[in-house]
């Protein structure tokens, strides 16, 4: 065949070079997406975009390099997935905030399943997130969450017993993080799934054996996502044959032993005094006007979600109870988001104890002035300010969501940008919390930041460790609480100390998540 007239190739080479050059015309376009509407961008390399930048960098470290070296609004392609950090206040507010109505649903760039968009309060599209929403929010009330702290305090103690018998004759170095995400994954099971780990049978056994399938389970490393980084039109692929980026069969093992436990507990009449966020929403099918109450009553109690959310937001009263569907689908998701989230905050967290002696021991004696002995509950560790104080510090170096985002459905102006439709806003908030000009000194650890007197200072919408606006993490208060009572109960029983290789500051995993490499090596040494 010749090429151009020119050159004899075969044909198979030209094939190859015509699809090369067509995927050079498909990127070239993407790629003048950002140019064309005027917004500051990284520039893409041919072919790949951003992707050498992730791989060489992390996507944290990226998004960092980019909003300092671009402005607080930039352009960046992931792969050729074109989306826009924004840590600018104003416009954060702007679109998060007060223009909730026209951009209510978080990033479509990737492709959902049927499953997860109908199902998931994460994921579904805004009329279902408002029957969601406000049919969960009763969950999470201080009342709910009180009757909550027995399933905590009870996954902590097993644990903290464990580490009693390893620390009987002297210090103990331990990786903190799996002793973390063991806690977190006990409290989780039992209040999302209605399951006790600990309790030994093959089922049991079965399903823990699938919920560590699915919580192991790397999108990085999914075909399917690098597929759509490179070309992101092949969503619509995804959609016709409707591919789940989840471990499908992982999946199915839970939903199906899901719907097992809840068909048990519709069984049994004594079910509904069952204390757990499984209940709540089975609940809701057996006592609806019961549960228009009780949505209405808790307005008032809820996370002050009008502080973080247009007032003209009007969750929608529940007005049917939720399918198994939806309960399952829920659980599992509660399991995978709670169990990551908490468990960061808690590795983090007992690292800067560990650094940070001073703070530790001011710690402890205020836990002893306020707690003493006593078994932490959510009344008592509300009194402690200085623990407060370190743990808003914690996850503002750290934080537990390290990027939010929202889809622009259509082209917008928003301050002085003009959006392109389609596109993802996303907030690294990892990043929004590191910018000098809001944190002085940004890299240093600091709990006075967040002391009564300073905290008027921090301006609003830059300190986000779980979100912004009426889509703000719905679990936030069970989580401040299950990382409180467990640090409590390891200060009551442990000195935290740095182990000798402690890398200071961590090296983090090149991912989404805070997670360092290695693990987290910390000295464990008995209080008298």
């Amino acid at each position: 065949m010749l090429l151009l007239g020119l050159l004899e190739v075969p044909t198979w080479l030209a094939f190859i070079l015509f699809i090369v050059f067509i995927f050079y015309l498909y990127t070239a376009r993407k790629h003048s997406l950002f140019r064309r509407y005027g917004i500051p961008a990284a520039k893409p390399s041919p072919f790949i975009g951003g992707f050498a930048s992730l791989t060489k960098k992390g996507i944290m470290a990226s998004e960092y390099d980019t909003v300092m070296k671009y402005g607080k609004v930039a352009g960046f392609f992931i792969g050729n997935l074109p989306t826009i950090f924004l840590t600018e206040p104003d416009i954060i507010r702007e679109i998060y905030i007060k223009r909730f109505n026209d951009y209510p649903n978080r990033s479509k760039a990737t492709y959902v399943t049927k499953f997860w968009e109908q199902t998931v309060l994460q994921t579904t599209h805004y009329d279902n997130w408002r029957f969601l929403r406000s049919t969960l929010t009763p969950g999470f009330t201080s009342g709910k969450l009180r009757k909550m702290d027995t399933i905590v305090i009870n996954c902590v103690d097993k644990t903290m017993n464990q580490l009693k018998e390893m620390t009987k004759q002297s210090e103990y170095l331990i990786d903190v993080v799996p002793v973390f995400k063991n806690i977190t994954l006990d409290i989780t099971c039992q209040s999302a799934m209605g399951v006790k780990l600990d309790v030994e049978d093959q089922v049991n056994e079965d399903l823990k054996r699938q919920v560590s399938r699915l919580l192991n389970f790397s999108l990085e490393k999914n075909p399917w996502l690098l597929l759509l980084f490179f070309i992101p039109d092949v969503k619509y692929i995804m959609k016709l044959f409707d591919i789940d980026f989840n471990d499908a069969k992982a999946v199915a093992y839970i939903k199906q032993s899901l719907d097992t436990i809840v068909k048990e507990r519709k069984e049994d009449k004594n079910s509904e005094n069952i204390q757990d966020l499984l209940q709540l929403m089975i609940n809701t099918q057996k006592e609806e006007k019961t549960a228009r109450k009780t949505s209405q009553s808790s307005e008032k109690e809820t996370d002050n979600l009008t502080e973080q959310s247009d007032k003209q937001i009007k969750l929608e009263k529940p007005h049917r109870g939720m399918t198994d569907d939806e309960i399952s689908a829920n659980a599992m998701v509660f399991l995978f988001a709670g169990n990551d989230t908490t468990s960061t905050a808690m590795i983090f967290t007992a690292y800067f104890l560990a650094t940070q002696l001073e703070w530790q021991e001011k710690i402890v004696k205020e836990i002893d002035e306020n707690i003493g002995s006593s078994e932490p509950d959510y009344d008592n560790i509300q009194k402690l300010v200085c623990l407060d104080m370190f743990v808003s510090e914690s996850m503002r170096l750290y934080p537990p969501i390290t990027r939010i985002n929202r889809n622009i459905d259509f082209d917008c102006t928003v301050g002085e940008y003009k959006f392109p439709g389609g596109v993802s806003i996303t907030t690294p908030v990892f990043t929004l919390h590191r910018l000098p000009e809001f944190w002085p000194d940004p890299e240093k650890f600091d709990p006075e930041r967040f002391s009564a007197e300073n905290k008027t200072n921090i301006l609003p919408y830059t300190y986000l460790p779980f979100g912004a606006g009426p889509r703000n993490c719905i679990g936030m208060r069970f989580a401040n609480m299950v990382l409180k009572m467990t640090l409590v109960k390891m200060l009551q029983n442990f000195k935290i100390k740095p182990s000798p290789d402690l890398q200071i500051p961590p090296k983090l995993e090149k991912h989404v998540f805070c997670k360092p490499v290695g693990g987290m090596k910390l000295i464990l040494e008995r209080r008298q």
